[in-house]
């Protein structure tokens, strides 16, 4: 998402127009369908961030869905630093605007690319990939 928000914004940029192609794996483009992230809840984040931008969210991320190394996953439970079992609400209403930059910037996306998906994805949004490599601007034989 940061990625491609980037090119977007800098498409005229001398140096991005040198860029040859983009390699995306796991792009998180739209938060992935087992999240139970929808329209309405996007909606509440941002006025939740208006409220309070260092309220506390709960993702709901389970940590199995990261790593299935058992003494990594206990680190991750003992909460030291290297995994954020909250986000504030400024955090969460960063990342809904990054995506609704993505999906306003479809047409700006014009630079070769490869777009690399996992099959049980629980992270990131096949869905939300395959849309914007549909969608975006690249001709069909740079894809």
């Amino acid at each position: 998402m940061v990625v491609q928000n980037f090119l977007a914004k800098n498409k005229n940029n001398a140096q991005i127009k040198n860029i040859q192609g983009v390699i995306y794996g796991a792009p998180f483009f739209e938060f992935a369908e087992d999240s139970g992230m929808n329209s309405a809840k996007m909606v509440a984040v941002k006025i939740l961030s208006y409220l309070s931008n260092d309220l506390l969210l709960n993702p709901e991320l389970k940590v199995q869905w990261i790593c299935h190394d058992r003494n990594y996953c206990m680190k991750l439970m003992r909460v030291d630093a290297t995994c954020a079992p909250f986000i504030t609400a400024g955090c969460g209403a960063s990342m809904v605007e990054g995506i609704l930059d993505v999906h306003s910037s479809y047409k700006a996306h014009t630079l070769p690319l490869l777009v690399m998906t996992a099959q049980k994805e629980k992270i990131v949004s096949n869905t939300g990939a395959n849309r914007f490599y549909s969608k975006c601007a690249t001709p069909k034989d740079r894809k």
